[in-house]
């Protein structure tokens, strides 16, 4: 197995555990904390790496050393390794569903941060990964969603640092009930 398999491989288990995590592990465990400040570190990592995830720009960046960051951000070429470029996309989004079910289900039964502040991060990280993934629809992006993508990426940003902010450092005592 090659360098750049090993690297797929990882990145896919590695994937389907971060998107499955609400569903399969119990608050009891003690590790909802971790997972949410992983999360909103992801998040934090696409928004200032032009949307590319660091494991798929090092696989990328393996396969043809003059790639730069964020040049094709929306191919998942580790993926892609795995499922084939086409199954791949679909495999992806399910995931994303099924992530964005995993991060309401941790951010609801804890209460890192105001209902507020939980509920807008998931309906931003939504909105993200529809713009994200445009390639379902780029017509729709480009005519309609390009010329607000800065303005939401800045409003996204905010909410995932607001949370963040909550998560590590804000008063808990102060908005549960």
């Amino acid at each position: 197995m090659s360098l750049d398999q090993i690297i797929g491989v990882l990145h896919g288990v590695w994937t389907v555990f971060i998107s499955v995590y609400g569903f399969i592990v119990s608050k009891k465990w003690g590790y909802d904390f971790y997972y949410m400040g992983y999360m909103i570190l992801l998040v934090i990592s696409w928004l200032l790496c032009k949307d590319e995830c660091l494991i798929t720009y090092v696989y990328k960046k393996i396969l043809d050393p003059t790639y730069t960051l964020g040049k094709d951000s929306n191919r998942m070429a580790d993926s892609e390794n795995i499922f084939g470029k086409d199954l791949s996309k679909y495999v992806m989004n399910v995931l994303l569903i099924i992530t964005i079910c995993s991060l309401y289900i941790v951010s609801s039964r804890n209460k890192f941060a105001p209902n507020y502040v939980w509920i807008l991060f998931i309906l931003c990280f939504s909105i993200y990964l529809l713009i994200l993934r445009k390639f379902y629809a780029p017509r729709v992006f480009d005519a309609h969603l390009k010329k607000y993508n800065p303005a939401f990426r800045i409003l996204f940003f905010g909410i995932t640092c607001l949370y963040l902010w909550f998560l590590v450092i804000g008063d808990k005592n102060a908005y549960l009930g």
